[in-house]
């Protein structure tokens, strides 16, 4: 990052609404914001000792239940301040207009003559919470003196419709939407309950392990028969042996050759028989 990118970098937003405060002393504090917590009421508290302060919220719902005890204390000591008043406005999406809530982020002083005071006005992103002072990229600027009547006509119009914010000290008291002194609420740990004491002696300790004792095998100096097993004898199947085969084989191949010369025989004395008929 170059150094002019590290200058045009915005300061937290908490730096830039305490130069306003210094600049402007004096006169009534009039600052509204969409969102704030129990930090920002704090945190307004401790810059803005016997200053009256005009205050409105447009969302009491959120930022006040379940804070630190440090900030609950503070913001309710803000809240009892005689010089404090706490506002609220929004609109329900019952009418034409539609729904909507009070969404400014605006630090004003009013003019007044007879005091010496000019007026100022401060507007810009950052909520009354911690994120939005310290946490957040917030832009807050000064507005220039020609826009001052007609923002201070709207703050004085705004003024005419708004409410007083009920039940915010109660918000501020109370944990899961129940008070702090409240024993139903659910995240109240239980106290553990202590066992009751008995004098109920131990549990007998089992018997020792005893091993059976092992039987010893009678000494024989005899050595045991020895039984074997009988021989299975396989069924005697009689083979003909290789020459007895070789025989039979020759005996077919002569007895073959005996028949072929005779049918050769019989064949040539039908031919000369033959012949013979033909010459006579």
């Amino acid at each position: 990052m170059s150094e002019n990118e590290g200058n045009a970098f915005p300061v937290p937003a908490a730096e830039v609404i305490e130069d306003f405060l210094r600049d402007n002393p004096q006169g009534k504090l009039y600052v509204a914001f969409g969102y704030a917590s129990a930090y920002g009421l704090s945190w307004l508290d401790q810059r803005t000792r016997g200053r009256p302060v005009w205050l409105l919220v447009g969302d009491i719902r959120t930022g006040f239940s379940n804070q630190p005890d440090a900030d609950r204390l503070a913001a309710l000591s803000f809240l009892e301040r005689s010089d404090v008043e706490v506002r609220n406005w929004y609109r329900t999406n019952k009418n034409r207009l539609g729904k909507a809530k009070a969404h400014m982020k605006v630090w004003m002083v009013q003019p007044d003559s007879s005091r010496h005071i000019r007026g100022a006005v401060l507007v810009g992103s950052a909520n009354l919470t911690r994120a939005g002072l310290y946490n957040n990229f917030e832009m807050m600027a000064e507005v220039a003196t020609a826009d001052h009547p007609r923002l201070f006509s709207q703050m004085n119009a705004l003024q005419k419709v708004d409410w007083p914010a009920e039940n915010l000290q109660e918000r501020l008291d109370s944990v899961d939407g129940k008070h702090r002194d409240d024993p139903s609420r659910t995240h109240r740990a239980k106290p553990k309950q202590a066992r009751p004491h008995t004098t109920k002696p131990p549990p007998p300790l089992p018997p020792p392990y005893r091993s059976k004792p092992k039987q010893s095998r009678p000494h024989t100096t005899e050595p045991p028969p020895h039984r074997s097993k009988p021989k299975q004898t396989r069924p005697h199947t009689k083979r003909a042996s290789r020459s007895q085969s070789r025989s039979g084989c020759a005996q077919s191949v002569g007895q073959f050759f005996v028949l072929a010369a005779t049918a050769a025989i019989a064949v040539v004395a039908v031919g000369i028989h033959i012949k013979t008929l033909l010459k006579n």
